[in-house]
């Protein structure tokens, strides 16, 4: 699944500056906006159905203020609307689509001049069996074993949300390195060859 996320600063300015077109060559499978500031029925929205999304919106109370929206190509199974913040759920700040699967895709850094794509499954979170022989079932939880899960699973989902970014942000800092030493090179030879 392609997500994109985008501070738009305006749905219908950008609309007016080709955002339609660039989601048509883009065409993410999710599409996340920030700062929409307009309703639903302010926008022309058949052009983006007719990509073939289904157009989701949290608008802010005060008009031309803030807001999202998400468009999606896939049916989600549950939308949630706000936060249950009265002053964020005022100014249209968030709204949650929940899917299957989700699956991150990031750069994975190893050195200044090598980095990796990687695809990981994000969502559902699989477990690893071990046969039953290997399981020793003598312990004791506390507290039980489904409150630990409750508490690790979101964490243990974070944290390799942020090691997604951080590695892609790694990745590209170095790619920015190499680049930038290699055109130093190519202008230190050039000087060398153009000196009388």
């Amino acid at each position: 699944m392609n997500i994109i996320s985008y501070n738009v600063n305006g749905i219908r300015a950008a609309m007016n500056k080709g955002f339609i077109d660039w989601l048509k060559r883009e065409s993410p499978d999710v599409i996340c906006l920030q700062e929409i500031k307009a309703n639903k029925e302010q926008v022309e929205i058949s052009e983006i159905e007719n990509l073939g999304y289904k157009t989701f919106w949290f608008s802010a109370q005060k008009k031309g203020y803030s807001g999202v929206a998400i468009f999606s190509k896939q049916k989600p199974n549950h939308v949630e609307y706000g936060s249950g913040v009265d002053y964020m759920d005022f100014e249209g700040r968030i709204i949650r689509l929940d899917f299957d699967k989700v699956s991150i895709i990031y750069n994975e850094f190893k050195n200044v001049a090598v980095q990796k794509t990687v695809s990981e499954n994000f969502l559902p979170v699989s477990q690893d069996v071990e046969s039953q022989d290997n399981i020793n079932n003598n312990y004791i939880f506390e507290p039980e074993k489904n409150k630990i899960i409750e508490g690790l699973i979101p964490q243990t989902l974070k944290t390799q949300l942020l090691k997604s970014v951080l590695e892609s942000n790694a990745s590209e800092q170095g790619s920015r390195m190499t680049a930038m030493s290699q055109a130093t090179d190519n202008a230190g030879e050039l000087l060398k060859e153009l000196k009388l």
